[in-house]
């Protein structure tokens, strides 16, 4: 009876749960804090450094790259205008004299139609009253 005793005793819901009812709760929040004052600490580094240790090298470091930057901006932008220059370049044409085109363009009537200018009792007046869109 004795050995039955032991198997109860060694098999009862209370002592196989002990292992498990014991409460890590602490163990977890103490090294839930540790991992934040870790990241924290790691994250500031640098504001510590320049607000603390050396301000006077942050401030420096601070106008230097304010200056870097405004020099980038500087190159951008003369950049910027140099493209905008070589497209107007590409895009212009020179002006075609008449005389460089040949007599049967000239003489066509899409060419009479598009260079022409009308005749100015053709061109319609403003109605009183009305305004255009634009004004």
């Amino acid at each position: 009876m004795s050995d039955v005793n032991d198997d109860v005793q060694r098999l009862s819901p209370d002592r196989l749960m002990t292992a498990f009812s014991r409460s890590h709760i602490a163990l977890c929040l103490i090294i839930a804090i540790a991992l934040h004052v870790v990241v924290v600490a790691a994250t500031s580094v640098s504001y510590i450094h320049d607000t603390w240790i050396d301000p006077e090298g942050a401030e420096q470091r601070r106008v230097e790259d304010e200056r870097q930057l405004q020099e980038a901006l500087a190159a951008a932008r003369r950049d910027r205008d140099a493209r905008r220059k070589a497209a107007a370049r590409a895009t212009t044409r020179p002006d075609r004299r008449a005389d460089d085109v040949p007599d049967r363009v000239r003489n066509s009537a899409i060419y009479k139609a598009t260079t022409q200018s009308a005749d100015p009792s053709e061109i319609p007046k403003e109605p009183e009253g009305m305004a255009l869109p634009f004004e």
